[in-house]
Order: structure tokens, then sequence, then C-alpha cells
């Protein structure tokens, strides 16, 4: 499996958090005097999502009041309890830098806060996370396809490039609703057969198992269609500049580039590219009154999937170019060729390093 970002939810997937909230639940109900909770409380919590008074009352009357007095009860015992209970699983702070140093973009898409999101990101470590997600941002809970939306929108790039891994079916629907992939991980309440019913492109037992399933592939990312200054042609035209991007590009560059515009978000990715030793990247040097650009090749294709062509993206290294702006170019004259309008959207996939050119 091949992708480039890796997000993953916190409770029963980086931290070891089930025992804390069972034995909240259960000191909850004592000091209530209710019903002791089921062995299998997280699994109908968490899996089949039961409502917790429904769960040890089945239907009341009062089932309003008896959730509030539930709420101000177990936040009084949270706290000092899941501090003292709640931990990360062993192997969590070492995978996490394992993704980092293969060179993934890794983030948190979770339904707790960020008081809980600390009990990863403030061990000796941890890696800084490109995006995290919390209730306090989405104000939903998944399966709730928003946190995972926002998500995808502060990290830049295209669903299919990031993979999510989660430990309950509600990680896997939200993440299918926006066209992630995810994997399934039985560190949770929740068993092995229930996720792959969900749905999880893969199931694993540790998170230490993800590192051998998964492998980095070249980003994708999308632009909308706009309309150029209709310049590029003198600089793709000149003398000596026109062999070298037939050269770098393998087959005959067309005159003048496809312009795309992309979000801020996907900006300051593609900003980040530019530094990424492990895609392919030609520098052409500046000459006369044209400064050093760098060479990206990519693949361009419709968001179907059913049109694709070489391209190169070119970065002119100018400051006053616009980090929005993507400009490519290909062998075909694009909008003739594959009939495309303005603001219609496109996808670049980038190539590593280690591939054919």
């Amino acid at each position: 499996m091949r992708y480039y970002a890796i997000l993953f939810d916190i409770d029963g997937t980086l931290l070891n958090s089930t025992p804390a909230f069972e034995e909240i639940m259960l000191q909850t109900c004592r000091r209530l005097k209710w019903p002791t909770p089921p062995a299998d409380m997280m699994q109908q919590l968490m899996t089949f999502r039961r409502d917790p008074i429904e769960m040890l009352f089945g239907e009341v009357a009062d089932a309003t009041e008896r959730q509030e007095a539930l709420h101000e009860t177990a936040q009084s015992l949270w706290e000092p309890l899941f501090k003292q209970i709640a931990h990360p699983f062993t192997d969590a702070i070492e995978v996490l830098q394992q993704f980092e140093q293969l060179g993934f973009r890794i983030g948190i898409v979770t339904d707790s806060n960020h008081q809980v999101v600390e009990r990863i990101t403030s061990q000796p470590g941890c890696p800084m996370m490109d995006v995290i997600i919390t209730r306090e941002e989405s104000g939903v809970r998944k399966p709730d396809p928003r946190p995972m939306q926002l998500a995808l929108e502060g990290i830049g790039l295209d669903p299919s490039a990031v993979i999510y891994v989660g430990d309950n079916p509600g990680d896997i629907e939200a993440g299918a609703a926006v066209g992630m992939s995810v994997i399934g991980i039985t560190t949770g309440p929740t068993p092995r057969e229930t996720l792959q019913a969900a749905g999880a492109a893969a199931v694993v037992d540790s998170l230490s198992e993800l590192v051998g399933l998964l492998k980095l592939t070249p980003p994708t990312i999308s632009g909308e269609l706009t309309t150029g200054l209709g310049v590029a042609s003198d600089f793709t035209s000149a003398s000596g500049i026109q062999g070298w991007l037939d050269k770098a590009l393998g087959q005959t560059a067309h005159p003048g580039t496809v312009n795309l515009h992309c979000s801020d978000k996907t900006a300051e990715v593609v900003a980040r590219h530019r530094h990424d030793p492990w895609l392919r990247k030609h520098l052409l040097a500046g000459a006369g009154h044209y400064c050093d650009a760098h060479f990206h090749p990519v693949t361009l294709t419709t968001m179907d999937g059913l049109r694709e062509t070489p391209a190169l993206l070119m970065w002119p290294e100018a400051p006053d170019y616009p980090p929005n702006k993507l400009e490519l170019i290909c062998a075909l004259p694009l909008r003739e060729h594959w009939q495309l309008s303005d603001r219609q959207p496109l996808r670049i996939r980038y190539e590593s390093s280690n591939e054919p050119a």
C-alpha cells in the first residue's frame, strides 16, 4: 500500500486509553449508585455506538437528566484518572518517528480534545504534526466526515494520497466518506472481523505493523484550470531552453504553459515539495533575463483518471512568483485536446527519484 501522508486516531490507536475510560465509567456508576457497567462496555459504546444510559438502564423517561448526571460526574473524575491510566502504546512514538524519517506527512484526527492529544505530542521524541483536528475544531464526531475534510484542507493533499488509521467502524466510515483508505487496528475495543466488515483496507494488530505495510508514494495534489498571461511561450521557445525542456519532458514540449490555481493549503504543501530530496527535480540555470527555475516531472490527469499526460511542474526562483499558481509544461495543447475550460479541476502526481523517467 502506497501513500504520502498518514493520519492517526488517538484513543485506542496511539493512546492506550480504553482502561482509563473503563475506570472512569466504573467509578462514575459507583458514585451515582448505578448498575455496574458490562464487561464489554467499550465495545458497546465505541463499536456499536450505544447510548450509555440506554446500555445501563434500557429505555427510561428521565434519560436526559441521567445523561447530564453521567457527564457531570465523569468530568469530575476524568482528569486525574486519565492522567494516571492512559499512556501511549509502547511503539507509538517510535512508529511516528519512523514515518517522519521515511518522508510521510503525519497528523492526528480525533474526537477527543487537545488535552488528550498532548498525551502524545508532549512525549519526548514525538515528531511535529502537520495537522491536528480535534472535536474542538470540527464541532462533530466521526463518522461525520467533517473532521477528515478539515484534515485534508490542513494538509493540502488529495485524499488518494492519505491513509487514516483508526480502531472503530466510525473511523473507517469517516475516512471512506472523503475518499481516504483506512487501516483498522485492533488495539482498541473493536475486533478484527468488525473492522474488516466496516470496509477497512487492511487490519493490523499493532502500530509497528504499519511500517512494513505502507510505502511512500509520490504525492498527489489538485488545482483548477485558469487562464495565464500568455507570455510563457516566449520562455519555452527561447534558444537553448526548448531543447532542454524537450529532454526533461521526454517528448517535444508544446509552447506555453498550462496554469492551475490551487488553495492556500495546497500551495504550502507544494512549497515543501520543492525541498523534498526524494522527489525528482531538474534545475534550469537562468540566463539573460530569465531566472533559475526548478522543474518537477509529474503526471497531469483529469479527476476521473481517464486521461493523463507527462508534464513538468515549473517553479521560477522569482520572489514575486504567486504561490497559488501552478504552471505546467506538457506535450499537448491541453485545452483543445482534452476540451477543458477554466475552473475545471485537474490532478498532479509527482514522481519519486527512484522511478523511471
